[in-house]
């Protein structure tokens, strides 16, 4: 794999005045018809172009669109030639239709500036499965293929509805986690008959779009693949063990330490170098408080299997599908809240016993 530094160069595009060009790798941004949009850009493209759609977001956020080139998923993606990129969509909250509008718009805008692509693909999570699904349904003959991760089917657009008709034009692949099959198992055999039959396959872990990278290129090597040869593995167990992560922590006066490895933009999600090593070693089981905390701020947060195990505006922790433990709030924003950022050391520790 090339190093990153060599593939990227940090720009910034203004919508349409078209001075990115192949020789000019990097990761552009700019505003295109009331949303944001980000162009992750290989040093050589290979043709092969993916648009990516995010998941539901709060309506008081603002517009943001991301592509975090230090995912390994997309770092290989560069790596090999693709071009990647992602809207905001003109607005936050349930958006289907639109949403896919402003892919499209997207897609176009991206091959204004850097040609047309051999082939298209779409990968999407939650809300954007679902948003990926409606595509799939309707755009025959601008996308090659599509992946849904954890795909929130139920979502519903008030502003502007659309009904699935579970006719998929195009190669369709749920990537789900066991704990939320039931829309994705029940699309999947009402379009069984569909001219492209969607696939399903499982990770057998629970969550929400609680997924790896290798699980995720996996799903997206399969629709390439169903794209050209009209072939997959309808069912399978997408599950990409990550084994037992070491631990990196330090122990001192009752709690551990580890450094924040990240922050999600939109959400304040924190992740972290804890593993699930550090929270057996501290007695923390899966459905036990605990306290996380930096400087002088802590906060009481429960070990869980995703977000909606706790109330709204409550502290969750689960372990990502990487290994590695992952702190937030249902529907609030953990980092902000906590004051961390990435490098940050913060602790866990078990709750003072009564």
């Amino acid at each position: 794999m090339k190093n990153l530094a060599s593939i990227l160069i940090i720009g910034v595009l203004v919508a349409g005045c078209g001075e990115a060009r192949l020789d000019q790798p990097g990761l552009h941004s700019g505003s295109l018809g009331g949303s944001k949009y980000a162009i992750a850009a290989p040093k050589e493209w290979n043709g092969d172009l993916l648009m990516l759609a995010h998941g539901l977001r709060s309506e008081e956020e603002s517009l943001v669109a991301e592509v975090d080139v230090e995912e390994p998923l997309y770092r290989g993606l560069l790596a090999d030639g693709w071009l990647i990129a992602s809207t905001s969509y003109r607005r936050n909250g349930p958006i289907i239709r639109d949403a896919g509008d402003d892919i499209d718009a997207l897609r176009r805008h991206v091959q204004r500036i850097y040609g047309p692509a051999k082939r298209t693909f779409l990968l999407g999570w939650s809300m954007g499965g679902a948003i990926c699904t409606m595509l799939a349904e309707t755009r025959r003959d601008d996308y090659d293929g599509a992946v849904a991760v954890g795909a929130a089917l139920q979502v519903h657009d008030r502003e502007n509805p659309y009904r699935l008709n579970y006719r998929p034009q195009i190669p369709l692949l749920f990537l789900t986690n066991r704990s939320e099959l039931s829309g994705p198992t029940i699309y999947v055999r009402h379009a069984s008959k569909a001219a492209s039959p969607p696939a399903l396959w499982i990770v057998k872990r629970d969550g929400h779009v609680n997924v790896n990278d290798p699980e995720q290129r996996a799903a997206l090597d399969a629709i390439v693949g169903y794209a050209e040869t009209g072939k997959i593995a309808r069912k399978k167990d997408g599950t990409v063990p990550m084994g037992n992560q070491p631990s990196v922590a330090h122990f001192r006066d009752g709690k551990a330490h580890a450094n924040v490895t990240g922050t999600s933009e939109s959400f304040g999600n924190i992740y972290s170098q804890f593993v699930q090593h550090d929270l057996t070693a501290l007695g923390i089981a899966e459905g036990s408080d605990f306290t996380v905390g930096m400087g002088d701020a802590s906060f009481n947060i429960r070990l869980a299997k995703t977000y909606s195990d706790v109330p709204r505006g409550e502290w969750v922790a689960f372990i990502r599908a990487d290994g590695k433990l992952q702190v937030a709030r249902n529907y609030a924003n953990a980092s902000e809240t906590l004051g961390c950022k990435a490098g940050d050391e913060i602790y866990i520790a078990p709750l003072p016993a009564k």
